[in-house]
């Protein structure tokens, strides 16, 4: 069974981790704050979102390496001004991945650069095994 870490707790990360888990994949979300990662582990949702339940076979926690240990599949859903200092913290940590999908959306404001240029910027493993998803928020 594939493993796929979420990078971003968030509504559209949580969203995403919650489906994937219901087609039977292992996922974790990772977190950057540690009391809304317990949070959502106790409570099994966003405060902000009380309508989306997430499975109880979904990870969720704040430790980086933990969440990327043997993942196969990324989602990085976290949002454009903290995608850099992310890619820059998760990439030493990772193996070999089969896929990695940026879910977020911009620019950065910097450089101009796409979020999947960043990514591959920070983790060069990623630049044949990147997709994208983007459209209308």
């Amino acid at each position: 069974m594939a493993k796929l870490c979420v990078l971003g707790g968030g509504s559209w990360g949580s969203t995403l981790a919650a489906h994937m888990a219901r087609k039977g994949l292992s996922v974790t979300i990772w977190e950057f704050n540690e009391t809304q990662a317990k949070r959502m582990s106790q409570e099994r949702t966003l405060s902000f979102l009380p309508q989306l339940r997430l499975p109880d076979s979904v990870k969720i926690t704040s430790d980086m390496p933990a969440a990327l240990a043997d993942c196969d599949i990324i989602f990085s859903v976290v949002p454009s001004e903290f995608l850099r200092s992310t890619w820059r913290q998760a990439a030493p940590l990772l193996g070999p991945v089969r896929l990695i999908n940026s879910f977020t959306k911009g620019l950065d404001q910097n450089t101009l650069q796409r979020m999947s240029e960043i990514i591959i910027e920070c983790y060069p493993g990623a630049k044949e095994k990147i997709a994208v998803v983007s459209g209308p928020s």
